[in-house]
């Protein structure tokens, strides 16, 4: 694991993607977040956990593209399927945390806006549970990073 950071650390490319990408994340998570709503609403200690979990979020977010980034240029596969419904997940997971309204419209459609409105933390256990599914991807993905995994398509 530590010796695949290494790695990771010492592509330019991957290192620059990872950046970039953390940046982007955390600047428009900055851009649209309102510091004194979120204080008053809601408190210092709410506000706090909020940024922690905003920065490690889009920390882990950049390495997760790093990590494709790298498999791409260095073994020259892409995972597809997995890219696709992680990054989509990905997605929908940053929508998720930055935007409760727009969230609750999302949920509208799928029908689970009753249950997200219900919830007693203002959507921080949501960032949460996001912040713990993102480790793990991220901690897949970074242990996988030097295996090219190939599917059998039939039996011999």
């Amino acid at each position: 694991m530590k010796y695949n950071i290494r790695l990771l650390l010492k592509d330019m490319p991957s290192l620059f993607s990872w950046i970039i990408v953390w940046w982007i994340i955390l600047w428009l998570g900055y851009l649209f977040i309102d510091i004194d709503t979120i204080i008053g609403n809601n408190g210092v200690i709410y506000f706090w956990i909020e940024r922690i979990s905003h920065r490690l979020l889009s920390m882990l977010i950049g390495l997760f593209v790093a990590t494709h980034v790298y498999r791409f240029r260095k073994l020259n596969t892409w995972w597809w399927a997995k890219t696709f419904w992680w990054a989509l997940g990905s997605f929908l997971g940053v929508l998720i945390t930055w935007c409760p309204s727009c969230s609750i419209t999302l949920a509208w459609l799928i029908g689970l806006a009753g249950v997200f409105s219900a919830l007693p933390f203002a959507w921080l256990e949501v960032k949460i549970l996001w912040l713990l599914i993102m480790m793990w991807v991220v901690y897949r993905s970074v242990k996988d990073l030097l295996v090219c995994k190939v599917k059998k398509r039939w039996k011999a």
